[in-house]
């Protein structure tokens, strides 16, 4: 019954479309449950704290362990001949799914535009999120609290972008390079504003060119945003079903090739033994006649054999009248 469910919810992509509202709701969740929390009364604070608590929390919770049970039944799948533009968009192979439950189709969406080795990381983008909006909603008193946290903001996007320039998370270029690019302007912003804060002019210039830095920044994310579902369709209607496709061939052909031949009949392969009385232990002395004279015995390379035997018997000293006669 598990098995049809996963197959059934796999051709449905279910519940792979529905996480794109869970997604991106996560932001703007985060923001209202902190204002409530912060500035609600006795019953809007209960009501923010549990927003937080099951919805935001709980949301890194649910993709720490599902990403992590997934990670055995998916795999990373590299084509050989990609054209350049393709790896650099969308990288060098597709997540496809090991197994009959068909991972990627129903849980994609938290790990298919990482790579190998970081499919964790859509809970630090959360995190990064949640640290956002919780400066949003703190109300600064002067310029000092205001220079202290675009400080921290800066620092916060500091290491994000260091984190993407040595390790590069996407698996396509494309999103590392653009990412790359957005973090580093915002840093660079929240930079310029803790110095124009801590001026303590209204009027300082720095104020200007952060204001343009983000401004930038919200149009590359736009035009990002329209190419990207453009991607997504042609990478969930084309690409992932080739690859997947050519993936269950190779792996079915490699099964094919390891598994060893089986035998109806026998638990270990037939084999033909040829009693050779030159190779085993002779029959004692007494008993070589009587064996050749046995109506069983027709082969008369193997009398010869055995008379061979019996002569080099009686040579080493062995005495049987029966030889002797």
């Amino acid at each position: 019954r598990d098995a049809v469910f996963d197959r059934v919810s796999a051709d449905l992509r279910f519940p792979y479309l529905s996480l794109f509202a869970v997604v991106f709701m996560y932001h703007g969740m985060a923001t209202c449950g902190l204002k409530l929390a912060v500035f609600g009364d006795a019953a809007e604070r209960a009501l923010g704290i549990g927003t937080i608590t099951l919805f935001n929390v709980g949301f890194l919770i649910f993709v720490y362990r599902k990403v992590r049970e997934l990670v055995r039944e998916v795999d990373y799948y590299e084509k050989e001949s990609t054209h350049w533009l393709s790896r650099y968009m969308l990288g060098p192979g597709e997540w496809v799914s090991a197994t009959e439950s068909r991972g990627v189709s129903r849980w994609g969406i938290l790990f298919e535009m990482y790579r190998k080795g970081w499919t964790w990381f859509m809970m630090a983008e959360c995190m990064v999120l949640l640290c956002i909006t919780s400066v949003q909603v703190v109300e600064a008193s002067d310029f000092m609290h205001c220079r202290n946290i675009a400080a921290a903001l800066a620092a916060m996007f500091g290491v994000f972008a260091c984190v993407i320039m040595f390790g590069s998370p996407w698996a396509s270029a494309f999103d590392n390079h653009v990412n790359l690019i957005t973090t580093t302007m915002e840093g660079s912003a929240m930079v310029l504003l803790a110095i124009g804060f801590d001026s303590g002019d209204r009027g300082n210039g720095t104020f200007n060119v952060a204001q343009e830095l983000l401004l930038v920044v919200s149009y590359i994310i736009l035009v990002k945003g329209a190419i990207d579902p453009l991607l997504l369709f042609y990478v969930e209607w084309k690409r992932r079903q080739e690859m997947q496709a050519k993936y269950d061939d190779e792996k079915l052909f490699c099964n094919k090739e390891e598994e060893p031949y089986s035998y109806p009949d026998h638990d270990t392969p037939p084999t033909t033994t040829i009693p050779s009385p030159l190779l085993s232990n002779p029959l004692p002395p007494q008993n070589i006649v009587t064996s050749l004279s046995s109506p069983f015995i027709l082969n008369p390379m193997l009398q010869s054999l055995r008379l061979s035997q019996a002569y080099s018997d009686v040579e080493r000293g062995y005495s049987s009248p029966s030889v002797q006669l």
